[in-house]
């Protein structure tokens, strides 16, 4: 799966802003809602939320990747945000998270949705791409940087 078929550059938050776990997740809802204008922020936020009772999905390295799954949909769906803050997310290495993709997927898609979670976590797993995301400039720096990495 192409990180390209998740995430659109209109999807990409330069300066997530937030100062606990909730108000991120709120914020990147609020993303989603914009694009998907059937649901509304709170009805993804408490998907997310629902996610993260069952553990972090802050997984080390300034790195978290919410997800959840919702009807209505057709294929995983991604925004991504970069807090240059960071920001407590009960990560597993306990420190704070820059870089931040959230993803929906289709109620019932089991392979789809695993394998946006493994393009996502093999993009962000990356040290020079961690690197880069952080030093972008601009939302079409940062797509570009995702994008770039995609035949790697």
């Amino acid at each position: 799966m192409l990180i390209s078929n998740l995430i659109s550059e209109s999807c990409v938050v330069t300066n997530l802003t937030g100062t606990n776990k909730n108000e991120v997740l709120h914020n990147l809802s609020i993303v989603f809602a914009d694009i998907l204008p059937e649901v509304s922020a709170e009805q993804i936020l408490e998907i997310f939320k629902e996610r993260e009772r069952l553990g972090s999905t802050g997984i080390g390295k300034g790195i978290a990747i919410p997800h959840g799954r919702m009807d209505g949909i057709k294929s995983p769906i991604a925004v991504f945000g970069r807090s240059v803050a960071g920001v407590q997310f009960k990560s597993n290495d306990g420190k704070p998270v820059h870089l931040l993709i959230a993803l929906l997927s289709p109620t019932g898609s089991g392979k789809p949705h695993l394998q946006a979670l493994a393009t996502i976590s093999q993009l962000l797993n990356r040290e020079s791409v961690r690197t880069r995301l952080m030093e972008a400039e601009d939302q079409r720096s940062l797509y570009r940087v995702m994008i770039s990495e995609e035949n790697i």
